[in-house]
């Protein structure tokens, strides 16, 4: 039973490593996905037909203030 216990231990620290670092390395194409989102609602934001700007806004939050 210990040896069990030891084992899914190891297995919880991997996991915990292992979506650290893919959180970490997503970090910054998502920041690029959300700046540029925000850049082409500001710049077309009335060229956007009503559903487009609804689904827009799925995907930019407005800014952290």
């Amino acid at each position: 039973m210990a040896e069990r216990i030891a084992d899914l231990e190891a297995a919880n620290r991997e996991l915990e490593n292992f979506t650290y670092s893919v959180a970490r390395d997503l970090r910054g194409p998502l920041r690029g996905i959300d700046g540029l989102s925000q850049s082409l609602i500001e710049d077309h934001a009335a060229n956007l037909v009503r559903k487009g700007s609804r689904r827009s806004g799925r995907f930019a939050r407005p800014p952290a203030g």
